[in-house]
């Protein structure tokens, strides 16, 4: 999953997320997940094993590139167009 949760940010996001900022929470579960930011394959949020939730199984590579560009596409059209500012 491309999303989490902290303690203080009700919306994190893998790609500019850093380890420090954590813990962080599935958005549907609520379980305490991990920040994974390899060399090779996309940045996520994934639960801890045992792994009850399925939010954000079986999202393909693609999927998530597809996801994050929307996001930021949406994000930036906010910021520039409407007047939104970052919290």
């Amino acid at each position: 999953m491309l999303t989490a949760f902290s303690d203080s940010n009700p919306s994190c996001y893998a790609w500019v997320s850093q380890k420090s900022e954590g813990p962080f929470y599935c958005k549907k579960c609520n379980i305490e997940v991990i920040l994974k930011k390899g060399l090779i394959k996309q940045h996520h949020f994934a639960h801890k094993p045992p792994k009850q939730c399925m939010f954000g199984y079986g999202e393909s590579d693609i999927h998530y590139k597809a996801q994050r560009t929307f996001g930021l596409d949406i994000i930036h059209y906010c910021y520039s167009h409407i007047g939104l500012t970052p919290l």
